[in-house]
């Protein structure tokens, strides 16, 4: 069990891709107990279920625009108290990240709305139901969540001692007279992106809480 916290260490020191570092770290703390490394482990590998979970380094600012009839990418005015339009919680493992940021094609990422949605924002804005809203980010800053995620494992992982894994070990080995199996299991499964105004007060006011309600259903929509 030593061997494996060092060999996790020296893969760190020899630049291991993110990838591999990140499954490491995710079997070590699930052999050592740390439930909070664990669990932000396999929220990285898996993608985050719920947007309020995200942490503040998967919250990127974007541009708000609008797809027209005729014209593609018109920046849209962020009115007052809708704020959450001006950023996104990227919610997708670093699995799908790391994918689409080695695709050297790719110079920016935008996150479409559900159609509820896009269809509560056209009424919003007084524009066509067929005029699509989105958002768009600079892929560097998905390359910016990949590099925060590979920090946070180095540090966990070069303080990591090998005695506690060899200490583990002998309580495994002392239980081992009333338990004769000792399996760690659990389902991974990796989430990806997904391809993808004058209004009275109490008609903005219900958008924005419809809007606010179903904000964690956006999805991923690359283009180049």
């Amino acid at each position: 069990m030593a061997t494996s916290v060092r060999k996790f260490q020296q893969d760190i020191l020899n630049g291991i891709d993110l990838s591999r570092l990140l499954n490491e770290a995710y079997a070590i703390s699930i052999k050592i107990k740390d439930k909070e490394m664990e669990k932000w482990c396999h929220c990285e590998i898996s993608g985050y279920d719920n947007v309020d979970n995200v942490p503040e380094y998967r919250k990127i600012s974007v541009r708000f625009v609008v797809d027209g009839t005729f014209r593609k990418n018109i920046p849209a005015e962020i009115p007052t108290d809708y704020d959450f339009l001006g950023y996104h919680k990227v919610t997708n493992s670093i699995f799908s990240l790391i994918k689409f940021t080695q695709q050297t094609e790719h110079q920016a990422v935008s996150f479409e709305f559900d159609n509820k949605i896009n269809r509560d924002l056209c009424k919003l804005y007084n524009c066509p139901l067929d005029y699509t809203f989105k958002q768009q980010a600079a892929i560097s800053q998905l390359s910016g969540i990949e590099d925060k995620v590979k920090e946070k494992i180095i540090n966990w992982g070069m303080h990591l001692k090998p005695e506690t894994l060899e200490e583990v070990s002998k309580n495994v080995k002392t239980n081992s007279q009333t338990i004769n199996n000792y399996n760690i299991s659990g389902n991974v499964n990796n989430s990806q992106i997904q391809q993808g105004n004058n209004n009275s007060k109490q008609k903005r006011s219900s958008i924005k809480d419809l809007i606010g309600n179903l904000f964690g259903s956006l999805f991923g929509h690359l283009f180049k």
